[in-house]
């Protein structure tokens, strides 16, 4: 069952070992008797969202997905595995978020424009979205996160524009003939 109660942020510490000691003050309505009843150490998984008090919705655009990494066997409390962190992203998660960076930047948009031969160099970030999408058959970059075969696509797309980003040989020396 899901505990669900308002919380506050009091104080948040990095301690000598790393991890991190968040100190949250509960809204004294919503304080759960199962946490009150707990065994100190009692582990438990924690999902939080801001709250908007004036009704508008919450901006989470800083929120990443994280993919919660357990504790080595030996560390347990009452049989129950500790969550240590979470902050581990997994290979598809990475290729879904630099799709998603890609697609906003602008010399990404230059190099699909001269590299795939589009007709207008007026490229929007929503255009880019929908040619990856052909690009790389799916219907979501979300797809990226588990489907091997976009991801494979995803990759040799990215490979080909981090090339295409390196300077040639002629530009650097051109380069270094115009320094003062």
């Amino acid at each position: 069952m899901a505990i669900n109660m308002e919380v506050k942020k009091d104080g948040l510490l990095q301690k000598q070992d790393g991890s991190w000691k968040l100190t949250l003050t509960v809204n004294g309505d919503d304080m759960s008797m199962e946490i009150i009843q707990a065994a100190m150490g009692s582990p438990y998984g924690l999902a939080m969202v801001p709250i908007q008090y004036d009704d508008t919705p919450p901006n989470l655009d800083h929120f990443t997905d994280y993919k919660m990494k357990p504790l080595s066997e030996e560390k347990k409390v009452e049989g129950h595995a500790i969550i240590k962190r979470m902050g581990e992203k997994s290979e598809g998660e990475k290729l879904r978020q630099r799709a998603c960076i890609l697609c906003g930047d602008k010399d990404f948009h230059r190099f699909i424009y001269t590299s795939y031969g589009w007709a207008d160099g007026n490229i929007s970030e929503e255009l880019i979205i929908e040619w990856l999408y052909q690009k790389c058959n799916i219907k979501s970059r979300t797809e990226l996160v588990t489907n091997k075969e976009a991801q494979e696509k995803f990759r040799e797309l990215d490979r080909k524009y981090k090339e295409w980003c390196k300077p040639s040989v002629d530009d650097q020396y051109e380069d270094n003939l115009n320094r003062d």
